[in-house]
């Protein structure tokens, strides 16, 4: 039997964020309605965030952002 699991950001109450995608980010939609970046898979060694994605402001980004870059 093979098990797959299944790493999503959860709200407060538990409830799952559905994650996006836009170029090289990783983002979910906060509780007030604005962009959390969650992961950036690039390969640039500067890196520019973008303020704003699909009309909506870009508020916060995540404390593991970077974790799987081996450039930044």
């Amino acid at each position: 039997m093979i098990v797959s699991l299944l790493c999503v950001p959860l709200t407060a109450k538990g409830a799952v964020r559905e994650r996006f995608s836009y170029k090289d980010y990783t983002y979910v939609l906060t509780a007030d309605d604005t962009i959390e970046l969650i992961e950036y898979s690039g390969d640039k060694k500067v890196v520019k965030f973008p303020e704003k994605i699909s009309n909506k402001a870009v508020t916060k980004l995540g404390s593991n952002i970077f974790k799987g870059s081996s450039t930044i």
